[in-house]
């Protein structure tokens, strides 16, 4: 019986991480404020109700993005080193 293993590679840049914070954490402060300057409890809840299923919905796709096998793991750490590499030598031109 062969035993089917999955690599999980976590992109750790600083950037990219940032962005996807702050884009998540504005549309809940701009979906909230909204219920806020309405005074509506109604919409604060929706509001709460649709960024619960945003987290989850984005928690889900990223799990689900970022699992490989073995041989698919390799070959997406080759192309980042491929970029990288292609990167430094560019900025090593200017």
């Amino acid at each position: 019986m062969t035993q089917k293993h999955e690599i999980i590679i976590i992109d750790g840049r600083l950037a990219p991480s940032v962005m996807k914070s702050l884009t998540t954490f504005g549309l809940l402060t701009a979906m909230m404020g909204i219920g806020i300057i309405m005074d509506s409890s109604a919409f604060q809840w929706v509001a709460g109700v649709v960024g619960l299923i945003w987290l989850i919905a984005k928690a889900s796709i990223n799990a689900k993005n970022s699992q490989m096998t073995l041989d698919q793991a390799r070959a997406f750490l080759d192309e980042i080193d491929r970029r990288s590499a292609s990167n430094s030598e560019s900025q090593g031109e200017d």
